[in-house]
């Protein structure tokens, strides 16, 4: 192989491989961002219902509070 065909054959390589990168760096930030997406999704699946259950430990926690409380202002 004379040394022009190496060249071409070593460019072409390294061409290869900097598209293989790229393409790599894409699939990398695309999975970054539909792994963001589900986290998003899960949060907002979720929220609703332990919203519900902060909110009446809550309000149970200050029913108690108030009932211990008689002339003093309640919560």
């Amino acid at each position: 192989m004379d040394s022009e065909a190496r060249m071409a054959d070593s460019l072409a390589n390294r061409l290869n491989q900097r598209h293989a990168a790229q393409q790599h760096a894409q699939q990398t930030e695309q999975d970054k961002i539909n792994f963001q997406q589900w986290v998003n999704a899960f949060i907002s699946d979720n929220a609703r219902p332990e919203y519900d259950r902060m909110m009446a430990n809550l309000k149970q926690k200050v029913e108690e509070v108030n009932a211990g409380l008689h002339d003093l202002p309640h919560f």
